[in-house]
């Protein structure tokens, strides 16, 4: 079975709306000519990746230039899916509070919304530098006003040939393994990622690892320019009867181009057989069902060292072992941001499925001593559910290992966070 996507590495009009309308819907036509099943726009094509001035009132219009589903823009990609009769995913600056999402929709081919996604780790560092009298634009985000999303869904869409899983992330969150692995234990088969920034040869080696360690189709779609575009495909397919093989599919130079990226989905689906062995890992941690995965992308900043919350997991199964654990690292930052963390889960109420033993955490006894306790260590946790007042976790490990957080329910331990930090 192949599945046919088009990667429209298009020029946009910067943020004149009506302009980008016509040329999407014309690269959309161009694109089912080609035989697509599935077209992809660049990142926020509504406002063609547009950066927000930094002045108040340049803000302002910037956000007004978001859009709902209910607008003209996004129906007219609807209408355009069902006559058509292909798949498209569209990017937009979407209404949201308190700001704007940095969102793709994608429409199957009959124009309904299967897939609503925002990106998740946004580029919103820079938020001191907009402070200063005179702020540096190269040291901000592209994202610094809008809101993350919060989970990696995966969508159902038909081809001419077959149905397909597809999964979608945007630009940088290419860059973090954890959003590719996500969408391959939620059943993607096929990754989606509307891009918009340089490129080079370290981003092409993250863009086929991402294929490969998750044993998915990708595509990228760019912009077009100096320095730009390369939009490109690859499989996860490495290698076949024990000999290497190229995962390319497709790759664009840096003009204007409209590119066509055949993904063979029997090929995909023989190789992730072979290679299952490799999916058992992540498949034993994977939230079990119901479960919702939070993606935190505050940061906490102490002692003017910051130290970004990559990832943190989430499920409500309880783990097999039982006992309080050490973590790895016993600075002052990190006696801080772990306590940071177990509040934010604990006021959202989350839990994790990771076994106990298979991540270092910190002792039940820290976290739930009382502001006049002294700290404890491998005690016997009572029952009951204290506030978090301190946390002194034992000493050891590096500065990049994985971490977790238990707590005390009822006098049974839950395994209730494991964060990824790096530095």
């Amino acid at each position: 079975m192949k599945f046919r996507v088009a990667l429209l590495q298009i020029s946009s009009f910067g943020d004149d709306q009506s302009k980008n309308l016509a040329k999407g819907v014309q690269a959309c036509r161009a694109a089912k000519a080609l035989g697509a099943d599935l077209a992809i726009f660049p990142e926020l094509w509504t406002i063609g990746s547009t950066l927000c001035p930094l002045d108040p009132e340049g803000r302002r219009r910037w956000i007004a230039l978001a859009i709902d589903q209910k607008s003209s823009f996004f129906q007219t990609f609807a209408a355009l899916a069902r006559d058509q009769e292909m798949s498209i995913a569209i990017t937009y600056l979407e209404v949201h509070q308190p700001l704007p999402r940095n969102t793709v929709s994608v429409l199957n081919k009959r124009g309904e919304v299967v897939l609503n996604y925002s990106k998740v780790f946004i580029c919103d560092f820079g938020k001191d530098e907009l402070q200063k009298p005179k702020p540096s634009t190269d040291d901000i985000g592209c994202d610094v006003n809008c809101s993350p999303g919060e989970s990696f869904d995966v969508c159902t869409l038909e081809g001419i040939e077959g149905q397909v899983t597809v999964g979608a992330m945007i630009c940088a969150d290419r860059e973090f393994p954890e959003s590719a692995t996500q969408l391959m234990l939620n059943g993607a088969e096929l990754v989606i990622v509307p891009n918009s920034c340089t490129w080079d040869e370290i981003r092409t080696a993250g863009f086929k690892t991402r294929a490969f360690e998750n044993l998915v189709g990708i595509a990228m779609t760019n912009y077009p320019g100096l320095n730009r575009g390369s939009s490109q495909a690859h499989s996860c397919v490495a290698w076949r009867a024990g000999l290497p093989t190229d995962t390319l599919i497709t790759k664009a130079g840096e003009q204007e181009q409209i590119l066509l990226a055949t993904f063979d989905l029997d090929d995909i689906r023989a190789f992730r057989k072979t290679e299952s062995w490799r999916m058992d890992l992540p498949q034993n941690m994977a939230p079990g069902p119901g479960s919702k995965v939070y993606f935190l992308s505050a940061v906490y900043n102490a002692a003017k060292l910051e130290i970004e919350i990559c990832s943190a997991r989430a499920s409500g199964r309880k783990p097999t072992a039982a006992s309080a654990l050490r973590t790895a690292s016993g600075s002052a930052n990190s006696r801080k941001l772990f306590t940071s963390v177990f509040l934010f889960f604990e006021k959202h109420s989350l839990t994790n499925s990771r076994n106990s033993s298979s991540v270092s955490i910190l002792s039940c006894a820290d976290l739930f001593s009382s502001g006049n306790d002294p700290p404890r260590r491998n005690s016997s946790h009572p029952p009951g559910n204290r506030s978090v007042t301190k946390v002194d976790p034992t000493s050891g490990g590096g500065v990049n290992a994985a971490r977790g957080i238990s707590k005390t329910r009822s006098g049974r331990e839950f395994n209730c966070v494991a964060t990824e930090r790096y530095p």
